[in-house]
């Protein structure tokens, strides 16, 4: 098939592009990576044939499927290698709101249920300021029904990315008062960008991140984080690494969560109702998709077009997608099948 200009930006965006030609900060792979243990499916095998036939005849890119921490399951699609960066999108808010959680542990930030403007005072004459730690974490801090896929002007994330915009001056554009935070659900890259500025604020993002998520999961290669023109984190949209390594990341949160992680715990169970009818899910975390309606008790980030992390951490059961353009919600789902066996499904 000849890929038209969308679809070719698309795929360089995500296979690379914008780990390598924006301004990023990069996260140093570790030296002892953590083992990646193999038990691959039979070829005939039913979960197989799924996963094969989704991969042939759609847009993903990347596909690694994990069971009791195994790989079952794992393909890539040229020009994606298992060593190329693919871009996150808005699974970058779930890494952002975990990063916060670590605050929480060490007492830097009493309660999630502290007023924003407890801990920064650059976001006074905002509806964040307003807001609480929690409406934040919950995407509903008050602020304007975004346009799509959570932003509030069409061009923002462009502007962050050619360093012509930075996080604050857009959290003071965008930031007028639509209703009284914590009323209802509505999803926003602002509220992720928000919690990202409290935590520059107080510890700086990206050395917290690399300190209590990246470093811990034990990665192979390098990542990187996309930065806006004041050097700061592109929060809601701007984290890159390898497929396997998302799969360490998902690793490392079950470790957590095995360790009584409470923050992590309540993070990835439901904590307010999208209130909307979801092709996928039924509710929300903190700034992570929960109730998937074929496992409920998995976890999910998810961003644009089908990059996925489902996670049922009691079975370790991992799927982890990329895809280089919008896959239909129908046909994403044919991976139900190891949801029903894995306790995840993948969705649009």
């Amino acid at each position: 098939k000849i890929m038209n200009k969308s679809e070719f930006t698309q795929l360089s965006l995500v296979a690379g592009g914008n780990a390598f030609l924006a301004k990023n900060h990069l996260f140093q792979s570790s030296h002892e990576p953590l083992p990646l243990f193999y038990n691959l499916l039979d070829t005939n095998n039913k979960v197989t044939l799924t996963a094969d036939n989704l991969f042939n005849q759609t847009a993903v890119l990347a596909i690694l499927l994990v069971d009791n921490g195994h790989i079952v399951y794992e393909k890539y699609k040229k020009p994606v290698t298992e060593k190329m960066p693919l871009f996150a999108w808005s699974m970058s808010k779930s890494l952002v709101a975990f990063t916060l959680g670590y605050l929480i542990r060490e007492k830097i930030i009493e309660s999630v249920d502290d007023l924003v403007q407890k801990y920064t005072s650059k976001l006074s004459n905002t509806v964040f300021a307003e807001a609480t730690i929690r409406n934040l974490l919950t995407m509903s801090s008050g602020v304007s029904p975004s346009l799509d896929h959570g932003n509030q002007q069409a061009d923002e994330w462009l502007l962050m990315k050619n360093q012509q915009l930075s996080l604050l001056e857009h959290l003071h554009i965008s930031g007028v008062k639509h209703t009284t935070p914590g009323l209802q659900f509505n999803y926003s890259g602002t509220d992720t960008e928000a919690i990202c500025h409290i935590i520059d604020e107080n510890v700086g993002f990206l050395k917290y991140f690399d300190k209590n998520i990246w470093q811990p999961s034990r990665c192979e290669h390098n990542s990187y984080w996309m930065l806006e023109k004041d050097n700061k984190a592109i929060a809601q949209a701007g984290f890159s690494a390898t497929a396997r390594d998302y799969v360490r990341i998902a690793l490392h949160l079950i470790r957590e969560l095995n360790d009584k992680n409470d923050f992590l715990t309540q993070a990835t169970t439901p904590q307010i109702s999208i209130g909307k009818k979801n092709a996928n899910f039924r509710s929300y975390g903190f700034q992570i998709w929960t109730e998937n309606h074929y496992s409920k008790n998995s976890f999910w980030l998810s961003g644009m077009n089908g990059q996925r992390i489902g996670i049922d951490a009691d079975k370790e059961k991992i799927i982890k997608t990329s895809v280089s353009q919008s896959v239909a919600t129908g046909t994403i789902d044919k991976l139900k099948i190891y949801a029903e066996k894995a306790g995840c499904s993948v969705g649009d």
